[in-house]
């Protein structure tokens, strides 16, 4: 959707602003614990955590790599029940 697209575990949502803001949102189920999923956005040169539930520096976006067609994967630490709200840097 738009360029920007998640890999990881079922039951976490993504929502997507057109401000290049975003919010990861893992749900609360059993059994459920703090994953790492994959972030794929077209053109962005960064992503810096904005605001969320339990934010610290060390859980903040950490770029992977850039494929040669402008793609950028972030890894992301996700906690269930704790929204991350992030802006992309283009």
């Amino acid at each position: 959707m738009n360029g920007i697209w998640m890999e990881g575990p079922a039951r976490i949502s993504l929502f997507l602003y057109d401000n290049d803001t975003l919010i990861v949102y893992p749900y609360v189920m059993e059994g459920t614990q703090r994953v790492k999923i994959g972030l794929h956005i077209k053109d962005a040169k960064g992503l810096k955590a904005a605001g969320g539930l339990n934010i610290r520096r060390q859980e903040e976006a950490r770029l992977l790599y850039t494929d040669a067609r402008g793609e950028s994967v972030f890894e992301l630490t996700a906690m269930p029940g704790q929204y991350k709200l992030y802006r992309i840097e283009r």
